[in-house]
């Protein structure tokens, strides 16, 4: 008999009576693993016992499950036990269940998690780097203005340049032209 940890399963038994009616029979499907004994109660109508048992990895204990995923299969000594008229007790059935666990994986969504991060800086320290910044933050701005004005500068420095040069042109050409004549 086999049975899947992760799975329910219904078991069930063919009887025959004699001395005592179905009708007065109750009883439980049970096996036991690593010192635990685990009881499933039964029905019984007329002539056959049916148990129903449950995902066996949702009854057993964490640890217990725990150290059987260590295996693919493990086998459990069981039985049916019966009592008649609440004394008469009856072992009709007894055996090997193979337990079967298959390997299984699960993927869930991974969860995103918030970071956050905390900084302890000493006041003195912080003030001193606050204005370290500042300092920075400025001479960053003033580059940034002085270059666009360094090259209107040099132009405007070339533009009178070249200005002046035809004034001296001009004049010098005014001075040849009166020293001519």
């Amino acid at each position: 008999m086999k049975l899947k940890i992760n799975e329910s399963k219904t078991l069930e038994f063919e009887m025959d009576t004699s001395g005592v009616s179905w009708k007065e029979l109750q009883g439980h499907f049970r096996f036991t693993l690593e010192n635990v004994e685990y009881g499933f109660p039964v029905e019984i109508n007329e002539g056959i016992v049916t148990v129903e048992i449950p995902v066996i990895k949702d009854v057993l204990h964490e640890s217990i499950r725990s150290s059987l995923y260590k295996h693919k299969e493990v086998t459990v000594k069981a039985r049916l036990d019966l009592i008649a008229n609440n004394e008469v007790y009856i072992n009709p059935w007894s055996g090997e269940v193979e337990i079967d666990i298959p390997v299984s994986v699960k993927v869930t969504e991974e969860k995103k998690k918030e970071k956050t991060s905390v900084k302890v800086i000493d006041p003195d320290i912080k003030a001193y780097l606050d204005e370290e910044s500042k300092k920075t933050k400025k001479s960053k701005l003033l580059e940034s203005f002085n270059k666009p004005l360094e090259k209107k500068v040099e132009e405007k420095v070339e533009k009178k340049q070249e200005v002046k040069d035809k004034e001296v042109r001009k004049v010098k050409k005014s001075k040849l032209a009166e020293t001519l004549d």
